[in-house]
């Protein structure tokens, strides 16, 4: 499953993904769910194209329901509501795939992932009828209308399977009508449908009856099985007549035992392959028929509708949001201890001391800083005049140079280049810093300082590890809309303690920078370059690269240059504008070469 679509880190796009879809992800969740608003994810591997499938899916399918899905119109009986909920998952996945570039690519990977993982699978073997008929649906609508063909061959054992099972002529009209889903507009209009199809299916179970003996009676409970010498393939349309013309009032008596299971609601049905068939008391259920059960004759067929239409068959195909829910929790037990969890951030109070105090002490290499950078970023914003051999536009005052066969003659001007930027600077806050914590929260502050002012540039600073809802966060100093003024109290107060989980605030870091609108991305990381997964920050290093994200260190008293190759080494604050506009002149202006 190599697509573009899976590239980069799970819980950047993730969150990006969440957003454009109008819902929020948090990560952390040992059991996957949704409150309609966020959806709740376990720590997934950051790379692993399975979970990515699944996930992105996930959100999308959710996503869905939450803006496609009016549950104020969903029906009381169950019988109706199973048949609705299979064909709501197809109209709103239609939706969201005619909403999103890219959904039909991510949907139909999420089904990918659900195949690959096992969640769906073949139909053959041991069935129910209705897990037969539900299979059926499920898989025919989304390989024919949605273009998910990794579950077209589950469709045609699916269906081969309802034959043997249901009359064939209700099968027939089953494909027709559920078909008529893409017509939909609404989650009424899918009511609407689900309700004709169980109407059709009552009268497919009359017809039935009353081929294996037209004197039945139509309230009469149970079919007698002693003469199955009827038509053996239930009806085919080649009847003389219609017997259910002889009473039109007896349809609603099928309809009467309708709750007497409702395990199934409207999130989905009851457990699917799990489920032990032996549990339904009916007989019926012993020939519940697989492939190789051997085709049952007509009595069996309108049984089979019969307990589907009152409820005692119930074990349809499980709700696809809960297969994923089911899939990715298993993942995240599976891998939880291989993944970079995704850490929680919170937004820092002031802090306890004086933020005057510190702003006059780096207010010297502040100035000197932003003296530097703003004087090259105004030489490169400028627009320049340029004469040359081509062009559409004549420079007046240079034709002389005709006389001398010189062609320059042409005027060409360059316009300046907009320096649009975000950058965040991330503080190591761990143990290891507590002899040289002070510096890096001056050096951060004075870089932050110098940025704030700057057109065209946009910064947030951050300390890590901070301890969210207990466990390793981020702690948000100033973000990305916040000021120097309002925000400069924070930066007091700053402690070293714990360990150096700097993977995990890089991959919180590119999740707020690679959404950015911003042309460049700048992550500059203020650390003594010992973090706790060195393997893992490599990885995150490549992966924030390879999204556009560039990637500096200032390694405070200790050299960094084994993760980060573009690092400079300070001792001293006094140190720090030359350190900083060294890496920072090349980052910002690399285009005005």
């Amino acid at each position: 499953m190599t697509h573009a679509l899976l590239k980069g880190a799970l819980p950047i796009y993730a969150r990006m993904l969440a957003e454009s879809c109008g819902v929020q992800v948090e990560f952390g969740h040992a059991i996957p769910k949704t409150d309609g608003i966020t959806i709740f994810l376990p720590d997934l591997p950051v790379d692993d194209p399975t979970s990515k499938a699944l996930a992105f899916g996930m959100i999308m399918h959710e996503a869905g329901h939450v803006t496609e899905t009016a549950f104020s119109a969903w029906p009381n009986n169950p019988v109706v509501a199973d048949m609705a909920n299979r064909l709501e998952d197809i109209r709103m996945e239609g939706c969201q795939i005619r909403k999103y570039p890219g959904g039909r690519q991510r949907l139909s990977m999420m089904v990918d992932g659900l195949v690959s993982t096992g969640y769906f699978g073949s139909p053959a073997g041991e069935m129910t009828p209705n897990e037969a008929m539900a299979a059926f649906v499920l898989y025919r609508l989304r390989a024919n209308v949605l273009g998910q063909q990794a579950v077209a061959q589950y469709a045609d054992i699916a269906e081969e399977q309802c034959r043997k099972l249901l009359p064939e002529s209700a099968v027939t009209r089953l494909d027709v009508l559920m078909n008529e889903v893409t017509s939909c507009r609404n989650t009424a209009d899918v009511v609407t449908l689900a309700t004709e199809i169980v109407k059709m299916l009552e009268e497919e179970q009359k017809k039935a009856e009353e081929e294996q003996d037209p004197s039945n009676q139509p309230q009469q409970g149970q079919p007698e099985p002693q003469d199955p010498s009827g038509s053996a393939n239930g009806c085919t349309g080649n009847q003389q007549g219609d017997p259910s013309q002889q009473n039109p009032s007896n349809q609603p008596q099928q309809d009467q035992p309708g709750n007497q299971d409702q395990s199934g609601s409207a999130a989905g049905n009851a457990t699917g392959q799990q489920d032990d068939p032996s549990k339904h008391n009916d007989p019926m259920q012993q020939q519940g028929a697989g492939a190789g059960s051997g085709t049952p004759d007509p009595t069996k067929k309108a049984d089979n509708l019969k307990n589907i239409l009152s409820g005692q068959d119930n074990k349809g195909m499980v709700d696809v949001g809960d297969l994923l829910k089911e899939a990715l929790g298993q993942i995240g037990k599976e891998r939880r201890y291989e993944s970079i969890r995704f850490p929680k951030s919170v937004k820092a109070t002031k802090g306890y001391g004086d933020a005057s105090e510190m702003l006059a002490r780096v207010s010297a290499e502040t100035r000197a800083l932003r003296r530097r950078l703003s004087n090259e970023l105004e030489a490169v914003a400028q627009s320049h005049r340029r004469i040359g051999r081509t062009g559409t536009r004549l420079a007046t005052n240079r034709l002389y140079r005709l006389e001398t066969m010189n062609p320059r003659v042409f005027e060409r001007v360059e316009q300046g280049i907009a320096v649009n930027t975000a950058v965040t600077i991330l503080i190591d806050a761990s143990g290891s810093m507590s002899s040289r914590i002070a510096l890096a929260v001056d050096a951060a502050l004075g870089l932050y300082a110098a940025l704030d002012k700057l057109y065209g540039v946009s910064a947030a600073v951050a300390t890590f590890p901070a301890y969210v809802d207990g466990r390793e966060g981020v702690k948000v100093l100033a973000d990305f809309n916040d000021t120097l003024r309002t925000h400069a109290d924070c930066f007091t107060g700053v402690s070293a303690a714990g360990g150096t989980p700097l993977a995990e605030a890089m991959l919180w870091a590119g999740s707020n920078l690679v959404p950015r609108k911003e042309e460049r991305k700048i992550l500059f990381i203020c650390t003594d370059g010992e973090p706790n997964n060195g393997e893992g920050v490599k990885q995150m290093k490549q992966m924030l690269e390879e999204e556009g994200v560039e990637i500096m260190c200032l390694g405070i008293g200790h050299d960094a240059h084994d993760y980060f190759p573009d690092s400079r080494t300070i001792h001293s604050i006094a140190a720090m504008p030359h350190a900083v506009f060294q890496m920072m002149q090349r980052k910002l202006l690399r285009h005005a070469a």
